[in-house]
């Protein structure tokens, strides 16, 4: 209970947290997410026969602009940097934990499916995202509360997910 209460003292203002997340898509999108060009030289991946793409699901947003932003804008340039064919599926809020249950029973579907709380009963279908969390909080910090609770399973020793905020 004492570390909810330090949290909770430790809590982010709104204003606070609407200025790290602006700051922080802004570091994303402008630290060499720029793509490559014949100008600035060869593409990164030369050698490869084709594209790679990547298939997004997630909950169709209720403001309605982030959407648009994010298959438009984002995705199209992290696409263009990694050189892969983002694909981005927008399902309603509700229809989520069937499409996953469905996508885990026929063992094919999105690579990227977005949970509003990453359920941990699919703990063994997902891939470990050991060296992910590893990498991010060498940078950053290691993830403190509901972000760890959500996402990590202390018995298994595993991450389960990805929390984006």
């Amino acid at each position: 209970m004492a570390d909810d209460e330090r949290e909770r003292r430790e809590w982010l203002t709104r204003r606070e947290l609407l200025r790290r997340a602006g700051l922080g898509t802004a570091v994303l999108l402008y630290s060499g997410a720029a793509p490559k060009t014949a100008v600035a030289g060869a593409m990164k991946y030369a050698h490869q026969e084709a594209k790679h793409t990547l298939k997004i699901i997630q909950w169709r947003h209720f403001v309605p602009a982030y959407d648009t932003w994010f298959d438009n804008v984002y995705t199209k340039v992290w696409g263009q940097h990694n050189d892969t064919d983002v694909i981005v599926d927008h399902i309603n809020l509700t229809d989520l934990p069937a499409r996953a249950a469905s996508e885990v029973a026929a063992r094919s579907g999105h690579d990227l499916f977005q949970h509003l709380s990453p359920p941990s009963s699919y703990e063994d279908q997902v891939i470990s995202l050991k060296d992910i969390v590893t990498d991010v909080t060498q940078k950053l910090g290691p993830m403190k509360g509901v972000s760890r609770r959500s996402a990590y399973n202390p018995k298994t020793k595993k991450w389960f997910g990805w929390p984006d905020n």
